[in-house]
């Protein structure tokens, strides 16, 4: 059996002022070969630009795998 990666993609939660869920905002076709810390990094600058209502809580990081018999 043969597991190959076909897609990144991220979801980031922010604290949306007043409400009780969070505020989702996806983004599709990540480049496959990033690493974690990159997409750390990222999370922390898109939390820099997030209005101060709506802190940056979390990134979570979504892959597509294939597994081929």
């Amino acid at each position: 059996m043969e597991t190959t990666l076909e897609s990144k993609n991220l979801e980031m939660h922010y604290a949306a002022n007043g409400e009780e869920k969070p505020r989702k905002q996806s983004l599709s076709n990540v480049i496959v070969e990033t690493t974690d810390e990159e997409i750390g990094n990222f999370g922390q600058l898109m939390g820099q630009l997030a209005p101060a209502e709506e802190a940056l809580e979390s990134v979570v990081i979504i892959d597509k795998k294939r597994l081929v018999y």
